[in-house]
C-alpha cells in the first residue's frame, strides 16, 4: 500500500524524501505481519525528532484515510498507527500537552471528519475510537480538543454510512458523562441504541453506553430487540456490569420471563448465565435469596423457570433441603422458594435416568409423613400448592398411601376457607390433579367431587362450615360489626399513644414502658382486623358457598375428560352454573361464565345451546365476565365445526349458520381487542386478542375477516396498556398477555403454510394504518405507533416475500401521499431489500 502511494516520487532526496525514505520501510513491514510491529514502532521512534517527522507521519496515515474496503494490509497498518499514537501519548512527557503528538494526531483526524469521501470519514471516525479507548484513565487531553471531538463523533452519529455511526459510537464510550443530566454524547448512544435502523449501531451503542437512572430503562428494553444478537448481548451487558439490587421486581421478572423463553437457543443461554453466573454469586450463592427477589408468590411462571435453570446441570440443593431433612418433624416450616426449589429438584431428578431416580428415592419421605407435612402447611396456600405438586413424583404403588392422599385431597376441596380464598383456584386445581391420581377410575373420581360440589353449594348440608359462612349470609351486618370493632382499636391506639407522651414527658419510664407495650398489642390487633376485613370483603361480595362450588366445578370440568361426562356432571349445569350467572356479584359471574364454557366444550348439543348465551354475555356485561365469555367463545370455535355451533341441525341451514356464528364470534373478539366501545378493559382485551391468536393459528377465521382479526391483534400488540406509567395491576397483567403474542406472530408466519401467512400479516398493515387515522381518541387504534408496527411486520415478511409488503405499500403511498402514517409507511419500503 504505502509502496504503491509512492510510486511517482522524484529520484531527486531532499529533506523531505530522505525523511520519507526513511518512513516508507518502516510501514511496508508494519502492513505486512503484526509480528513486525514491536519493531517498527521502535524503528519509528528514533525518526520523531525529524522536523519533517509529522508531516510524514500523515502522509503514510492519508494512505490508510483513503480505503474504504476492510484489508488485512489497511487493517494492520491502521493498528500500527494507533498503537504508536497511544505510546507516544503515554510515554511522552508532552503527550498531554497541546503540541504532542496525540493531540496533534486527534486533532488532524478531527479536521477530515466531515469529508465527503465516506472512506476518510470511516477511517478517521475508527482511528478516534481505537485511540481513545486504548488510552488509559489517567490520560489527560485538553478540553478544547475533547468538546471537538464530541462535536464531530455527535455529528457522525448522524451519518448516512452505517460503518461511520458504529465506530463514532464507539468514539463516545470515553467523552459521554451518563450520571450527568441532559449529557449530549449519553442521549445520543441512547438514540442509537434504541432507534438505529443497523443492528450493528444499536449493538456497539449497547455495549458502548454506560449505566446510570437515565440509561437503565433503555438498556433494558435491548433484551427485546428484534435481532436475536443484540438480545443477547444485552443479557451479558446487564449481568456484568449492573447489580440486581438495582432493579425493580418488575424489571428482574420482565427480563427472566422474556430471555428463558426467548425462541433464540443462544439468548436463553445468555440469560442463564446472567443468572447463575452473577445474580447468584451477588446472592453468595443462595439459589432462595434470588427467588425472594423475583416475588415468587405473585410471579409462579418466572419463578419457576429461575429455580430450573439455578438447579441445571445437577447442581445440589441448599443444606436445608438436602436429604430427608424437610421432612423430619422437628424441621421448620418451609417457605415458598424453599418448596419451589425442592419441587423443581424432585422432578428433575424423577424425569432424569436410573441413577437419579435412586437418588430421588432417598429423599422422598413416606407417604403418612408427607401428609403430615401437609397439613403443617394448611395456612400457606402458595407453599401447600406446590407441595401438592411434588406429589408426582412420589411412588403411589401403596394401596394405603393412595387412600391416605385421596382423603387428604377431597379434605382440601370440601373445606370453604380453601376453596373461597381470593387465591384458592391454583390450589383447588393442584387437589383436584391430586384427588384424580390417587382415585380408582375416572368415575368413581367425578362421583366423588360433584358429591363435594353439592355440600359446597348447599350450606345446609355443611354444618362444618356455618361459621365460615355466617360473614357471607349476613353480609351488611357482619361489615358493620367489623367495622365498629376496628374503630374502637384505633380509638384505644390514639388513647395509648397519648398516655405514652404524657409518660415520657413527666419522665415515668416504667409506665411508659408498660403503656407501648400496651400499643404494640393493640396495634398487633388492628392489623390482623384489617387483614381479616379485606380478606373476607371478596367472600361476602362473591357469596362464598357459590364461588367454592364453581371453583371446584371448574377444576372438575377442566381435567374430566368427554367420555367420563356422567349425569351427575350433566346436573352441574342447571343445578350451580346457570343459577350464579344471575348473581349480583362479578367474581362469581365470571367463573360461572368460565365453567359454562368448559362444559360446552365436552358437549356438542350444550354448544349448541348455550353459544348465544355467551354471546350475549360478550355483548352485554364486563370486566373479567366479559372477558371469560370471550374466552369461552374462542375455545368453542377451536374445539368444535362451525355447523355444530349453529341451533338448525343438518343441511345447508346448519353450515350457513355456523358461519354466521363463526363471523359473530371474530367480530366479538375484534370489537374487544381493539377497544372499538372505548372502555378501559384490559383483561377484556387481553383475552379478546388471545382468541383470535388461536382461530388465525388454527385457520378457523372466515376469509372475509382474516385481515380485520390479523389488523386487532396487531393493534392489541403494540398499543401496550401495561407500558403506561400509572398503569393498574390488571394493566401490567394483560400487558404482559399480550407480550406472548410477539412468539404468535413467529409462529404464524413460520407455518405450514408459510406464505399465504406471510400475505396476511402484509395486508393487514395498511388497513390498521388507516385505522389510526380515523379512530375515536379513546379506543386502541389512535394509541398505535404505526412505524413500531410497519417495522415488525417488515422483520417478519421481508426475509422471504418482501415483495408482497413493498406492492402494498407502495399501492397505499400512490393513493394517499399525504395521509398522516405515510412517512412510516415510506421508511418501511425504503428499509425493504
Amino acid at each position: 500500500l504505502i509502496q504503491t502511494s509512492r510510486a511517482g516520487a522524484p529520484a531527486a532526496l531532499n529533506a523531505a524524501g530522505m525523511a520519507m525514505a526513511k518512513m516508507n520501510p518502516i510501514f511496508a513491514e508494519a502492513q505486512r505481519s503484526v509480528a513486525a510491529h514491536k519493531k517498527c514502532a521502535s524503528a519509528l521512534a528514533a525518526l520523531r525528532d525529524d522536523p519533517r517527522f509529522r508531516e510524514e507521519l500523515l502522509k503514510c496515515a492519508n494512505c490508510v484515510l483513503l480505503v474504504y474496503k476492510r484489508e488485512p494490509a489497511v487493517e494492520r497498518l491502521m493498528q500500527f498507527l494507533v498503537s504508536f499514537v497511544q505510546a507516544e501519548g503515554a510515554n511522552s512527557s508532552e503527550g498531554a500537552e497541546e503540541d504532542g503528538l496525540l493531540h496533534f494526531f486527534l486533532d488532524y483526524l478531527v479536521r477530515h471528519h466531515e469529508c465527503k469521501d465516506k472512506a476518510v470519514r470511516f477511517r478517521a471516525t475508527q482511528m478516534i475510537g481505537l485511540i481513545m479507548d486504548g488510552l488509559p484513565e489517567d490520560a489527560e487531553l485538553s478540553d478544547e480538543l475533547l468538546d471537538e471531538m464530541q462535536t464531530a463523533m455527535l455529528s457522525r452519529c448522524q451519518d448516512k454510512i452505517p460503518l461511520v455511526r458504529l465506530h463514532a459510537a464507539h468514539a463516545l464510550h470515553r467523552l459521554q458523562v451518563p450520571t450527568e443530566e441532559n449529557d449530549l454524547a449519553t442521549e445520543m448512544l441512547i438514540r442509537l441504541m434504541s432507534s438505529d435502523t443497523s443492528a450493528d449501531v444499536r449493538l456497539t451503542a449497547l455495549k458502548t453506553i454506560g449505566l446510570s437512572r437515565s440509561t437503565l430503562p433503555p438498556t433494558l428494553e435491548r433484551a427485546r430487540d428484534i435481532k436475536p444478537e443484540i438480545r443477547k448481548a444485552a443479557y451479558g451487558v446487564i449481568g456484568s456490569r449492573l447489580d440486581p439490587k438495582w432493579l425493580s421486581i418488575k424489571q428482574r421478572v420482565s427480563l427472566l420471563r422474556d430471555g428463558l423463553r426467548d425462541r433464540d437457543e443462544a439468548v436463553r443461554q445468555a440469560c442463564g448465565e446472567m443468572l447463575r453466573a452473577h445474580w447468584l454469586r451477588k446472592a453468595d450463592g443462595k439459589a432462595v435469596a434470588v427467588l425472594v427477589t423475583l416475588a415468587a408468590e405473585q410471579h409462579a411462571d418466572v419463578a419457576e423457570l429461575a429455580a430450573t435453570e439455578l438447579l441445571r446441570d445437577n447442581a445440589e440443593l441448599p443444606a436445608g433441603l438436602a436429604g430427608l431433612a424437610p421432612w423430619r418433624e422437628e424441621a421448620p416450616l418451609l417457605k415458598l422458594e424453599e418448596a419451589l426449589l425442592l419441587r423443581v429438584k424432585y422432578e428433575g431428578l424423577a424425569n432424569g435416568k436410573a441413577n437419579a431416580r435412586a437418588q430421588l428415592d432417598a429423599c422422598l419421605p413416606d407417604v403418612p409423613t408427607f401428609v403430615g407435612r401437609l397439613r403443617a402447611h394448611a395456612g400457606e396456600p402458595s407453599v401447600l400448592r406446590e407441595l401438592l405438586r411434588l406429589v408426582r413424583s412420589l411412588d403411589l404403588a401403596e394401596e394405603a398411601g393412595r387412600r391416605m392422599l385421596s382423603a387428604h385431597a377431597a379434605e382440601l376441596l370440601g373445606s370453604v376457607e380453601i376453596t373461597a380464598r381470593p387465591d384458592g383456584g391454583a390450589l383447588v386445581s393442584e387437589a383436584m390433579q391430586l384427588l384424580r391420581a390417587t382415585s380408582d377410575s375416572e368415575l368413581s373420581f367425578v362421583r366423588t367431587v360433584t358429591e363435594l360440589i353439592s355440600e359446597l353449594h348447599d350450606p345446609l348440608k355443611a354444618d362444618d362450615a356455618a361459621a365460615a359462612t355466617a360473614a357471607a349470609e349476613d353480609p351488611e351486618d357482619a361489615a358493620e360489626d367489623a367495622a365498629e370493632d376496628l374503630a374502637e382499636a384505633l380509638a384505644r391506639v390514639g388513647e395509648l399513644k397519648s398516655q405514652l407522651a404524657s409518660c415520657v414527658a413527666l419522665e415515668d419510664f416504667d409506665a411508659a414502658k408498660m403503656v407501648k407495650s400496651d400499643l404494640r398489642e393493640v396495634e398487633k390487633h388492628v392489623r390482623a382486623m384489617e387483614e381479616k376485613s379485606a380478606q373476607s370483603l371478596p367472600s361476602a361480595e362473591a357469596n362464598v358457598h357459590a364461588l367454592s362450588a364453581l371453583r371446584v366445578t371448574e377444576a372438575l370440568l377442566a381435567c374430566t375428560s368427554a367420555d367420563a361426562r356422567t349425569p351427575e356432571v350433566a346436573g352441574l349445569c342447571a343445578a350451580v352454573i346457570l343459577p350464579a350467572l344471575q348473581n349480583e356479584a362479578e367474581q362469581v359471574r365470571a367463573l360461572a361464565v368460565s365453567c359454562l364454557g368448559l362444559s360446552c366444550a365436552l358437549a356438542k348439543g350444550s354448544a349448541r345451546r348455550f353459544w348465544p348465551l355467551l354471546v350475549q354475555v360478550a355483548a352485554r356485561d364486563a370486566g373479567p365476565v366479559k372477558a371469560a365469555a370471550l374466552r369461552s367463545l374462542a375455545d368453542l370455535a377451536c374445539v368444535h365445526s362451525p355447523a355444530q355451533l349453529c341451533s338448525v341441525d343438518g343441511g345447508e341451514g346448519a353450515m350457513e349458520g355456523g358461519d354466521e356464528a363463526l363471523c359473530e364470534c371474530v367480530r366479538a373478539l375484534c370489537r374487544a381487542t381493539s377497544r372499538d366501545g372505548g372502555a378501559q378493559e384490559p383483561k377484556a382485551q387481553a383475552a379478546g386478542a388471545q382468541g383470535l391468536c388461536k382461530l388465525l393459528l388454527l385457520g378457523r377465521v372466515p376469509e372475509s375477516l382474516k385481515c380485520v382479526a390479523m389488523a386487532s391483534a396487531l393493534c392489541a400488540l403494540f398499543e401496550a396498556p401495561g407500558k403506561e406509567r400509572n398503569a393498574t395491576a390488571e394493566e401490567q397483567s394483560a400487558a404482559e398477555s399480550l407480550g406472548g403474542m410477539r412468539q404468535f406472530v413467529q409462529l404464524f408466519v413460520g407455518a405450514s403454510q408459510g406464505p399465504e401467512q406471510r400475505r396476511l400479516l402484509a395486508c393487514a398493515l395498511v388497513p390498521l394504518a388507516r385505522a389510526t387515522t380515523a379512530a375515536p381518541r379513546r379506543t386502541a387504534w389512535a394509541e398505535v405507533d404505526v412505524e413500531r408496527v410497519a417495522q415488525f411486520v417488515s422483520f417478519c415478511v421481508a426475509d422471504k416475500e418482501p415483495e408482497l409488503l413493498a406492492l402494498e405499500l407502495a399501492r397505499e403511498l400512490a393513493s394517499r401521499p399525504d395521509a398522516t402514517y405515510a412517512p412510516a409507511l415510506a421508511k418501511a419500503l425504503v428499509g425493504l431489500a
